[in-house]
């Protein structure tokens, strides 16, 4: 979607955004901070991978999937919202 655009530092997705797609920030090297609204339900595998700028992001109640390798290793912050039901390798390390 997203993917590689050197020019993006935050990003809000908004409520109507069910799912966010495997690799859809991947690669954008200036990402740094991150806000998904309540109706978010599932963050894919990779979303994130090699956003090593991402500081923060905020998560939602409503997800209730976070898939393998979503959120760079080295994030500073994450606000996790009530229902923590996430995928136990949503912050492996990429080889």
């Amino acid at each position: 979607m997203f993917e590689s655009l050197k020019c993006i530092e935050s990003v809000f997705i908004p409520s109507w955004v069910e799912k966010i797609e495997s690799y859809a920030f991947g690669f954008c090297s200036n990402l740094k901070n991150v806000i998904i609204d309540e109706g978010v339900k599932v963050i894919e595998d990779n979303v994130f991978q090699s956003c090593d700028s991402l500081q923060e992001i905020k998560i939602p109640n409503t997800v209730n999937k976070i898939g393998y390798s979503a959120l760079p290793r080295n994030i500073k912050k994450v606000e996790l919202g009530k229902n923590r039901i996430y995928y136990s390798k949503a912050f492996k390390q990429y080889r």
